[in-house]
């Protein structure tokens, strides 16, 4: 039954309780998606405080992005069942959109926090320090990057399939990780995996330890030469390698114009 004396509000007044336009209103009377409680013979609308509800809740749809025909056919059937199956198939899929928006404010943050990084950064200097262990999502299928001198788009073909797969949105950071076997022949070019940090704890992680640093400016045909004095150092300062290098493109084509400009960060576990 309906309230006696129940409060109403003109068009404009309704659409200021939603804070949208009054063209969205009268557009989805002129639909039939959701009118008027009041119609005077002179046209003038009135809206009740019985339809807030509905019509919050079509504001809610909508910006979960459902159909205006889905809508439709929900105001023509409302049935307890009807709204319950709606809501959880929706409420699946904002739980997706939420899960994306958080991979990508945890992208730009990193963003940020790496940009702050490569402005303090020493930069061709080895640096030690001691680091904590790091989750790490390792891709694993390197098959297409064996002969990496010979196909050099095969790294790129090995870093889109591994976002792929791993179902990363927003700024994915994937590094190359070199084995000890390779870095102790001197092949700095032979990548054996990728990866990327986690923000979960548990799985493969990158170990504590002392780290030999090294921040090197420049394209990444100049790596090799990197490495060679890098690790020239190392062996000056008798330092034995414990693990493999992790290689972190810092600033690359995504923040700079130039090549000359990129930023990549080489750490290795060594004891000394």
């Amino acid at each position: 039954m309906k309230r006696k004396r129940e409060k109403s509000y003109s068009t404009g007044e309704f659409a200021k309780y939603f804070g949208i336009p009054k063209d969205t209103l009268l557009y989805y009377d002129r639909i039939g998606l959701f009118s008027p409680e009041q119609v005077a013979p002179n046209g003038y609308r009135r809206y009740t405080a019985s339809q807030l509800g509905t019509f919050g809740t079509l504001l809610s749809l909508r910006e979960m992005n459902v159909s205006i025909q889905e809508i439709r056919q929900y105001l023509g059937e409302k049935t307890p069942e009807h709204f319950s199956a709606m809501a959880e198939h929706h409420l699946q899929k904002l739980e997706e959109e939420i899960q994306k928006l958080e991979e990508i404010r945890r992208g730009f943050r990193r963003t940020i926090r790496i940009i702050g990084e490569t402005r303090e950064a020493p930069l061709e200097q080895v640096l030690f320090r001691d680091m904590p262990e790091m989750p790490l999502i390792f891709y694993e299928d390197v098959s297409a990057m064996k002969d990496l001198e010979e196909n050099p788009h095969s790294w790129w073909d090995a870093c889109n399939n591994f976002i792929l797969e791993a179902g990363i949105f927003g700024i994915p950071y994937v590094g190359s990780y070199i084995g000890r076997e390779h870095l102790e022949k001197k092949q700095y070019t032979q990548v054996d995996r990728l990866f990327m940090w986690s923000d979960s704890p548990g799985g493969i992680a990158r170990p504590a330890g002392t780290y030999a640093l090294l921040y090197h400016k420049g394209p990444y045909e100049t790596l090799q030469e990197a490495y060679v004095k890098f690790f020239e150092e190392l062996g000056q300062r008798r330092c034995r390698l414990a693990g493999g290098a992790y290689e972190e493109y810092l600033l690359d084509e995504l923040e700079v114009s130039r090549p000359e400009d990129y930023i990549t960060k080489i750490s290795v576990r060594v004891i000394m």
